[in-house]
């Protein structure tokens, strides 16, 4: 009787250690925060310091116009928003300026599930380069630079990198991105 419950007793650790493990593969660890593919962006950002000027952003702007998920999130860290022009957050913020607030959030927003893998191979297929549509109706175009990091460059002539890529969400996929775009 002993032995049956020493046999069953270890099944069920091995049951339980392989499922913290497969949860540990699928969870990333983006600079000290757990992204888990159970919660969707928001939830995932609302609890990443790190990211706490987009989701302020995501909250500021009441609903936000995306696609049907799956989306792309090219996630900007707070890194990135201390390098803009001092009280430009604060005026994107204000109730007035919602649709400004509304277009910047989704010019981080990709329609459809883009990997890294995926978009590598849509620069290997367009000779080099390939254009992506956000979610604003604006374009990125991303490049392979020669240390094989993805340049993203917008409309506008700004440049950024994908700093960690393939975060599983909830509603689609995270990259971080190491400016505004």
């Amino acid at each position: 009787m002993l032995k049956h419950k020493i046999v069953l007793a270890s099944v069920l650790l091995a049951c339980s250690l392989g499922s913290m493990a497969q949860n540990n593969i699928q969870s990333k660890n983006i600079n000290g925060s757990i992204f888990l593919p159970s919660r969707n962006i928001t939830d995932n950002l609302a609890a990443a310091p790190d990211f706490s000027a987009f989701y302020n952003l995501l909250k500021a702007s009441g609903t936000i116009n995306t696609p049907a998920p799956p989306v792309t999130f090219l996630v900007p860290g707070n890194k990135a928003f201390a390098k803009l022009a001092p009280g430009e957050l604060d005026t994107l913020v204000k109730p007035e300026n919602t649709t400004a607030l509304v277009a910047m959030i989704n010019k981080h927003i990709l329609p459809g599930k883009l990997t890294a893998a995926s978009i590598a191979q849509l620069i290997k297929q367009n000779n080099g380069s390939t254009v992506l549509t956000t979610a604003a109706g604006t374009t990125i175009t991303a490049k392979i630079d020669a240390n094989r990091n993805i340049i993203l460059t917008d409309a506008d002539g700004g440049t950024s990198v994908i700093s960690r890529f393939d975060i599983a969400v909830q509603n689609g996929l995270m990259h971080v991105v190491t400016e505004v775009l």
